[in-house]
């Protein structure tokens, strides 16, 4: 286990390359018994009932818009601190859905059929802003 008096890995070379990338979540055995206790059981407020779908997290976790269910094309990671100005909704586990900011999807499409003097009507599908 790491700790936070282990700050150099010259001290014990040996050691520090048994625990490189050594993530402490291990399991033992199986339980064959009668649950212990059951969400039902717990006493106080959800923490999950204010959020807007509790399996959004799920969703966003294998890559799936849980608004369209398309894949997501992820940018990386957005700073926090970036946030703090912005109007957004918190939906767990550090995933917020922000307000659009973007052309909806098709969009560009439409803008070059209206460059190219096409004035007819454009089918984009579905939006989703994914």
């Amino acid at each position: 286990i790491t700790r936070a008096t282990f700050l150099d890995g010259m001290w014990a070379p040996d050691v520090a390359a048994s625990i490189y990338n050594f993530h402490n979540a291990q399991v033992w055995g199986k339980w064959d018994g009668e649950p212990a206790w059951s969400l039902d059981s717990l006493e106080g407020e959800p923490e999950l009932a204010d959020l807007p779908d509790p399996l959004a997290v799920e969703s966003l976790e294998s890559g799936i818009c849980p608004r369209c269910g398309k894949p997501i094309d992820w940018a990386g990671p957005f700073p926090i601190k970036a946030l703090a100005g912005m109007e957004k909704q918190d939906l767990g586990a550090g995933y917020y859905e922000l307000a659009q900011v973007r052309a909806p999807p098709g969009m560009d499409l439409v803008m070059m059929l209206r460059a190219a003097g096409y004035l007819g009507p454009v089918g984009i599908g579905e939006l989703c802003g994914n």
